[in-house]
């Protein structure tokens, strides 16, 4: 009988160790389950974060090539606009002393004209004169 209750003893403690060790398989799974959830759920969460920074970094870089951008344009659009004003204020000098040239053309014609009519008159004159003191 001792051996027998000794055996049984044994078995018991076999039989309580293979269920602690079950109960602690099934603690460890269910943990292991829970861990990885866990980590899986930061895991995105750390990944969406730093998505979302490389998106910042990409907007702030565009915004700024784009800034760059549009200053280098207006700065040329205004470098064109000066050197237009200065070329048109140019024509416009040339066009006013044109047109001083071209009063100063007319008046000189019609001063010429003036001296042509007075020599034809003297010349007249003075053929006339001639012809009456022959006569």
């Amino acid at each position: 009988g001792g051996y027998f209750v000794f055996k049984q003893i044994k078995k018991e403690k076999e039989e309580v160790t293979i269920k602690e060790l079950e109960k602690a398989k099934e603690v460890l799974i269910s943990e292991s389950k829970r861990i990885f959830s866990d980590v899986q759920r930061e895991w995105q969460t750390l990944v969406v974060e730093h998505q979302r920074e490389q998106l910042q970094c990409y907007i702030q870089y565009l915004e700024t090539q784009i800034k760059e951008y549009i200053s280098r344009k207006v700065n040329e659009n205004n470098n064109r606009k000066m050197l237009l004003a200065k070329q048109i204020e140019g024509i416009e000098n040339k066009e006013k002393k044109l047109t001083q040239t071209i009063t100063w053309n007319d008046e000189f014609l019609k001063t010429i004209l003036q001296y042509k009519k007075e020599i034809s008159l003297q010349l007249l004159n003075t053929y006339e004169i001639a012809n009456l003191t022959k006569s």
